[in-house]
């Protein structure tokens, strides 16, 4: 079923009902596309029993990932069998500091600004940082009024 076109849109594949997957040379006039098969065809690994491909799609670097019963990855030969894969320049990795029940807006304390936070987060607004785990002072489903009434509690000292 279905079909893929490649990312730089020349090549378009077809399974053809069994499990064959067929391929066409796409030529644009504007968008229009002309199809050629260009005389290549695989039996397709990924098939279900029925010959079915339930999806197929070109990743980044141009191979064919198709997907039935079993997961197949065809490598389509090119002039130039290379490619770049796009990645972050950088990435921050932070070290994940352990939960303290009531410090809901994550810095370090419980205070009174964690209590507005959580109020604003129980009337719909949506407070920005919010930690859910340690808004749930009660330990019940959900986070509600009982949560912000424990954590007034603990914020005056008596719990």
């Amino acid at each position: 079923s279905g079909f893929a076109i490649s990312n730089d849109g020349g090549t378009m594949v077809i399974n053809d009902g069994d499990g064959v997957l067929q391929f066409f040379d796409i030529t644009w006039n504007g968008s229009t596309p002309t199809l050629t098969h260009n005389g290549t065809s695989y039996t397709a690994d990924a098939r279900a029993d029925n010959n079915a491909i339930y999806q197929m799609a070109f990743d980044w670097g141009g191979n064919l990932v198709c997907s039935g019963k079993n997961v197949g990855i065809y490598s389509i030969p090119t002039d130039n069998n290379q490619s770049t894969t796009p990645a972050r320049s950088s990435l921050l990795v932070t070290k994940a500091q352990a939960t303290v029940l009531g410090d809901v807006n994550c810095d370090g304390e419980r205070d009174i600004n964690d209590v507005t936070t959580l109020i604003s987060y129980v009337l719909g607004q949506d407070p920005h940082p919010i930690n859910l785990v340690a808004a749930n002072v009660n330990g019940l489903d959900g986070v509600d009024i009982d949560d912000v009434t424990m954590l007034i509690s603990i914020v005056l000292g008596k719990r």
